[in-house]
């Protein structure tokens, strides 16, 4: 199925794959600022539709799901770190909130890589998480 957008070489990005999931901790934006949620507490999915992250439980309730972020609406994906915590970073572009959303993951290298095959731009520059 051929994407809405374009991926990170200028070509139609193409689903590319069944669709794959995460789990682990999170600090996003929310009605209430930002919201944390540690692991097992937040789940990132990657699908034709796009990258979704969302919160379980309360916080899940309170937060809502993030997404469907396309290719077009995520201005770049990167590693990042706080404290003890590694993860990825999700920069959003076209959305109302502009914010930074963070997924905290030992699994960053393989997210980023499967963002990068489905047309999303990445960097391999790491960048300290600001989740004020």
């Amino acid at each position: 199925m051929v994407r809405d957008g374009r991926g990170s070489d200028g070509m139609t990005a193409q689903w590319i794959g069944e669709p794959v999931e995460w789990v682990g901790g999170a600090n996003v934006p929310s009605n209430l600022g930002r919201s944390s949620a540690s692991w097992p507490f937040a789940v990132l999915r990657l699908d034709e539709g796009g990258v979704r992250l969302r919160l379980r439980g309360l916080l899940g309730r309170l937060t809502g799901p993030l997404g469907p972020y396309t290719p077009v609406e995520i201005d770049v994906a990167f590693p990042c770190f706080r404290d003890m915590s590694q993860g990825i970073g999700l920069k959003t572009l076209s959305r109302a909130d502009r914010a930074h959303l963070y997924f905290w993951t030992p699994a960053a290298d393989e997210i980023l890589r499967e963002l990068k095959v489905r047309g999303f731009r990445t960097s391999d520059v790491p960048e300290r998480a600001h989740v004020w």
